[in-house]
């Protein structure tokens, strides 16, 4: 479900319940700024961030930022799917 109120899909709710704008703040909080970046370039940071955080790399207390990371980027590859109108990628 996309918004296309113009409003950059700040208003889009997926089936998890996750603003598109929660998922780019998470990201932005985590020193990516989704908005400015290519699809490739926010793959290739998505990877960074499960790299660093993932539980089974021995962060053990990092298993719900993880969960919330993966959640976010889903939200925003179907943004980015369905033609979000934020920037040429979202």
């Amino acid at each position: 479900m996309i918004d296309r109120s113009g409003t950059c899909g700040t208003h889009v709710t997926w089936r998890n319940g996750l603003h598109l704008e929660d998922a780019i703040m998470l990201f932005q909080k985590l020193g990516i700024d989704v908005r400015s970046i290519p699809g490739k370039d926010f793959t290739e940071a998505y990877h960074r961030l499960a790299w660093r955080y993932h539980p089974d790399r021995g962060n053990r207390n990092s298993h719900e930022l993880m969960a919330n990371i993966n959640a976010a980027r889903t939200v925003i590859l179907k943004a980015q799917l369905n033609g979000g109108a934020c920037s040429p990628e979202i």
